[in-house]
């Protein structure tokens, strides 16, 4: 239990803050698309606490850590009101985009760090700062890819499901769509229950060796 609380306070603060970014980003592609909503209703912020959802976000994360079990949790979606925009298939999908790949870039970020630590880290730290680095570096490369890759899965309330909808015909986008979140998150907990969803864990390693690999010249 005492390695599982370490590791939730080393965890759970790079967790909070890629949410915190992932919805900020959300909110601040929709709001220079024309839409205030998010401005208004003061989820604009970096702060954390408006994205925070007392369930999804602290409970089921922090129980899932410690006494083990599945790991899933969201935070409270930023509201966009796609009647503002001007063009609303293709201003949506750059919303929805935006949360996937502030993920991505926080992750390169992460890589650029593991590496850069990894080689030149023993000049300016001693050696229990460096492991400390690199452990944080990797940790919040493989969560970023992993909330990236994961936000991608074509099912609502994911954003997969209103980036792909740009890339097809409008009938087809419009089935997909209408599926209810609520719909789609029995879904999503169904393929994790199963097993099915661990295959995600393919391309979020396949990208993390290629990261990290990138940076270790």
């Amino acid at each position: 239990m005492a390695d599982r609380i370490q590791f939730l306070f080393m965890y759970f603060p790079i967790f909070l803050l890629s949410l915190t970014i992932h919805e900020f980003c959300h909110g601040f592609v929709a709001y220079k698309k024309g839409d205030p909503t998010a401005k208004f209703m003061g989820r604009l912020t970096l702060n954390p606490l408006p994205h925070i959802d007392p369930i999804g976000t602290v409970v089921f994360p922090i129980f899932s850590i410690l006494f083990g079990g599945i790991y899933f949790a969201w935070a409270k979606p930023v509201p966009v009101n796609p009647a503002h925009f001007k063009h609303r298939v293709s201003d949506m999908f750059w919303v929805a985009l935006a949360g996937p790949a502030s993920n991505f870039a926080l992750a390169f970020f992460s890589a650029w760090i593991y590496g850069m630590t990894v080689q030149y880290g023993h000049r300016w730290m001693d050696a229990t700062m460096v492991q400390i680095v690199i452990d944080l570096s990797r940790m919040s490369l493989y969560l970023n890819l992993a909330l990236c890759f994961f936000n991608l899965i074509p099912l609502a309330p994911l954003d997969g499901s209103k980036i792909i909808g740009r890339l097809l015909p409008d009938s087809l986008r419009s089935s997909i769509e209408q599926i209810n979140p609520m719909v789609g998150s029995m879904i999503l907990l169904a393929l994790f229950v199963s097993g099915i969803l661990r295959y995600i864990a393919i391309p979020i390693y396949i990208a993390a060796h290629f990261l990290e690999r990138l940076f270790m010249w």
